[in-house]
């Protein structure tokens, strides 16, 4: 029973994941500059970004569970991406506690991080991909 709870998890949250991630990342490749507006408003205001807080906690809270579901099922694949995302919110957060110190950056080089949310657009379009291979692969089985 703890296994097709796990396996519908899964299904769910993959799903889910993978079409916020292409949203995101269709937003970001062809129009990131909203996007930027809002990092510099928060930089301006000297307060963290807390859309970014709150998307790196859920991430941290629902991969952590996924995680523990992964070992549930033994499967290796799950077990890597869930490490995948757990070491990317953490790295989220963990730059969102220098913020102190970025925030100076977001004005003084609006190309380049311009540039960065485009890139982190296409790689959220990948990964909205391969999730969309998990969720096939769930599905399958």
């Amino acid at each position: 029973m703890l296994q097709h709870l796990a396996s519908n998890w899964f299904l769910l949250f993959y799903t889910v994941l993978a079409l916020l991630m292409m949203v995101q990342g269709i937003i970001w490749t062809y129009n990131p500059r909203p996007f930027f507006h809002y990092l510099s408003n928060s930089a301006s205001a000297e307060r963290r970004p807390p859309l970014l807080l709150k998307s790196a906690r859920y991430l941290v809270l629902f991969s952590t569970m996924s995680l523990i579901f992964a070992f549930i099922l033994r499967s290796i694949i799950d077990i890597v991406f869930c490490l995948g995302l757990v070491s990317i919110s953490f790295t989220l957060l963990n730059h969102l506690t220098r913020w102190p110190q970025l925030r100076h950056a977001i004005p003084e080089h609006p190309g380049t991080i311009i540039r960065f949310l485009r890139y982190m657009g296409i790689f959220s379009m990948s990964t909205a991909l391969v999730l969309a291979l998990l969720v096939y692969r769930h599905v399958a089985m």
